[in-house]
């Protein structure tokens, strides 16, 4: 996970630049309860685990583009036998399994054994999540062995019923359970109605989707969402699994189906269960985190990622209070000290420390403090702190996030490099920025009080504030 840090100055301090040292990595434990290099090499390997919406909506045809139609169900098909065919060239070693769901769940095992659920199961969470752990000792034929198999099965595939969406969701984390980095693809058109996690309304919050995304937190296994444009499928619930686990969330055009697919799928987990820990010297304090304390007068901030790639990225921002700060020297080098700390468990099962420590120098010159940001890093941080206020309904505290710091990157604006990350920065305020006005102009008319922050925000908003706080760097200099 790479941990970019913004500095904004306050009330005529500021932060010049400061290197930031190599850092040390302390190998915590060979493996979680276990210490011995054969064991650590025993891992089970990582899942890949395909769950998949066959309930009857997804027979709706589409047009081609290049004429003809498809199913809804066709498209999906497609896509997923070409993420088969490239696992089981890529990553031979890895165990694919799929699990669909209509009015039923239907886990298809080693051999091409086919497990139904019995619907009687699908309200009772407890039963589902051990059912998921009984399974995965029948889903263990690596990629290499069952990848035509699983084509086939694909293939056949045929919709029917409602969307027992949660009860699905519960045994594939069940099974990923006790292999380090797993990866669950959730692919739906429509809202859960059946069992565990069913949405009675878009409006209606269902703690079941946050309970189940923390559990699968704590075992290492990452979920992402992918959802139908124009329906409906309560994104601000299936958002949650993605949020809290390090996944992503996408909306998609089904016929551009198969390259999303492999982009959630071609990022390797490098890390799960990942923990950050920021640690600030006297006279800072990190707005917008979870306080975490203030031992010796420090400031402590924790955040939880779940899995990390290598595309992953962390933004937070040091608010000074002058009267605590150190004084600054005629010579500049007073300076803060600020501490990352990254914990979490590498692959193969090993626990990790990584600490990275730097020294923020102060300045009580503006211009001097700006004249060398690293645009791409106050960018991306005023992207993923505005997300978070849009998240929670504070949308005017928003808007004016996004307009400070594109007065900052004006101001600093010196270079190419720095010309350049205030470009990317526009293209992605705005797709935030469209909302909120729109928002902020419902709420002057309606009033803002009914229905909390989420009132009225339909899937597609709902996924822009969850991709642009997690937003990464690559992303974000994507300009797309």
């Amino acid at each position: 996970a790479a941990a970019a840090s913004a500095w904004a100055g306050a009330a005529g301090q500021g932060a010049a630049p400061a290197p930031c040292d190599a850092g040390a990595t302390f190998l915590l434990s060979a493996r979680a309860g276990e210490a011995t290099t054969e064991e650590a090499d025993s891992l089970p390997p990582s899942m890949v685990i395909f769950c998949v919406d066959i309930s009857a909506s997804m027979s709706t045809t589409l047009k081609l583009e290049a004429g003809g139609s498809a199913t809804r169900l066709q498209c999906v098909q497609a896509a997923i036998a070409q993420q088969l065919e490239d696992l089981q060239r890529l990553h031979p070693e890895s165990v694919m399994v799929l699990v669909t769901f209509g009015a039923t769940v239907c886990v298809y095992a080693d051999g091409g054994e086919r497990c139904s659920l019995s619907p009687r199961s699908h309200g009772d969470e407890a039963a589902l999540l051990a059912k998921g752990a009984e399974l995965r000792g029948r889903c263990s034929e690596p990629a290499s062995a069952a990848a035509d198999r699983l084509r086939s099965t694909v293939r056949e595939l045929r919709p029917s019923g409602n969307t027992a969406l949660g009860p699905a969701l519960a045994v594939a984390v069940g099974m990923a359970a006790g292999s380090f980095s797993s990866k669950i693809v959730l692919c739906t058109d429509g809202m859960a109605n059946n069992g565990v996690g069913a949405i009675g309304a878009k409006d209606q919050r269902c703690p079941f989707y946050e309970d189940i995304a923390r559990r699968a937190a704590e075992e290492g296994t990452c979920i992402s969402v992918v959802t139908m444009e124009g329906e409906d499928c309560s994104m601000e619930n299936l958002g949650v699994c993605a949020d809290l686990t390090g996944g992503r969330v996408e909306m998609v055009d089904l016929r551009s189906l198969t390259g999303k697919l492999g982009t959630l799928l071609g990022d390797a987990i490098m890390g799960s269960g990942v923990q950050l820990s920021v640690i600030a010297g006297r006279g800072v304090s990190l707005p917008g985190e979870a306080p975490g304390g203030r031992p010796g007068g420090a400031c402590v901030a924790q955040r939880a990622l779940g899995a990390a790639t290598a595309s992953t990225c962390a933004t937070f921002a040091l608010d000074a209070s002058p009267g605590d700060l150190p004084e600054v020297a005629d010579d500049g080098q007073a300076a803060i000290p600020v501490q990352v700390q990254l914990r979490y468990t590498r692959p193969n099962g090993e626990q990790v420390l990584q600490v990275m420590t730097s020294r923020r120098r102060l300045s009580s010159n503006r211009e001097e403090a700006e004249a060398d940001i690293d645009g791409v890093a106050v960018g991306l941080a005023g992207i993923h702190a505005a997300a978070r206020l849009a998240q929670r309904g504070e949308y005017r505290a928003a808007r004016m996030e996004l307009i400070s710091v594109c007065r900052l990157l004006q101001r600093a604006m010196r270079t190419t490099a720095h010309q350049e990350a205030y470009l990317c920065f526009v293209v992605q305020a705005e797709k935030l920025d469209g909302f909120m006005r729109e928002r902020e102009l419902q709420d002057s008319v309606f009033g803002a009080g009914a229905g909390g922050a989420q009132r009225g925000r339909d899937d597609d908003a709902s996924r822009s504030m969850y991709q642009m706080k997690n937003l990464s760097a690559r992303d974000f200099t994507a300009r797309v």
